[in-house]
């Protein structure tokens, strides 16, 4: 049986407006009680409560959720924190420097905040209804000295310019970890700390084997979970070069309710549930 689902949002459970279907809640509120269905996301924990509270998870005991790329764990019973992973401010100061050298949107993560720099109309749109944030306009971040913070991220609809800012200008890094997602984010976690170590970490907590945990993916900074599963779904809108890491790739897409096909597919082979 698996114990673990883990299931990233932004399409994949999430649809292109940012909304879950009644069927993938419905499905998900019909798991087995001893099923943890693991919201894995870049978003900040608290932009994943609305859908925590849609699905019946918020509130419930021994239900956690993976936020920002797994630089958090949370326990969804209480908004416990379990687990933190907090780049250092120099680190996240230099990266702000060489995004504001690029014509990007500059997202930075703290524990219970976000906060945008070069905010365009473009990113309001995307994000709008989903995400909370605070923007600021002067191109400094000495306010955030004494904040934990555990993201950083650039936002394009350009992948080419994203890459290129990688390959010539984070080079000289040694404590980040680039991920990928969405088509339009390149984003910062510690070294080491992405959604496959959130996933291992909470598994070594709770004492549950790979052969139980199950993922629901849909992008490259899912791949990272692909070692501690036993059973790797891509929904429909796949990205393509990832859909070969995938034991299965579902012929509905996050906008045809996707996770509930994934999760068939789990019961129908009498593996959960």
């Amino acid at each position: 049986m698996y114990k673990i689902i883990a299931c990233d949002l932004d399409e994949t459970l999430l649809d292109y407006n940012k909304k879950l279907s009644s069927e993938d809640e419905k499905s998900i509120r019909s798991l087995d009680e001893k099923v943890k269905f693991v919201m894995a996301s870049g978003k900040a924990y608290k932009d994943l409560i609305q859908y925590l509270k849609q699905t019946g998870l918020h509130g419930k005991k021994g239900q956690y959720a993976i936020a920002a790329n797994g630089a958090m764990i949370v326990s969804c019973e209480n908004d416990e924190i379990i687990n933190v992973s907090a780049l250092p401010f120099e680190t996240v100061e230099r990266l702000f420097k060489i995004g504001t050298r690029y014509d990007v949107t500059i997202h930075i993560f703290t524990l219970d905040n976000i906060y945008t720099y070069n905010l365009t109309q473009e990113e309001i749109d995307y994000l709008s209804g989903s995400v909370a944030f605070t923007v600021f306009e002067e191109p400094d971040i000495q306010f955030l000295r004494n904040e934990k913070i555990i993201k950083i991220g650039f936002s394009r609809t350009d992948m080419p310019l994203l890459k290129s800012i990688e390959k010539n200008e984070i080079a000289g890094f040694d404590d980040i970890e680039p991920l990928y997602s969405a088509g339009r984010y390149l984003e910062f976690n510690l070294r080491g700390i992405d959604k496959g170590y959130g996933l291992k970490v909470l598994s070594e907590k709770l004492k549950i084997k790979k052969e139980c945990i199950a993922c629901i993916i849909d992008n490259y900074n899912d791949l990272p979970m692909k070692p501690y599963a036993a059973l790797f779904i891509g929904v429909g809108n796949t990205v393509e070069e990832v859909k070969p890491y995938c034991d299965y790739v579902c012929q509905r897409s996050c906008a045809e309710s996707a996770v509930s096909e994934a999760l068939e597919y789990i019961r129908e082979r009498g593996l959960c549930i």
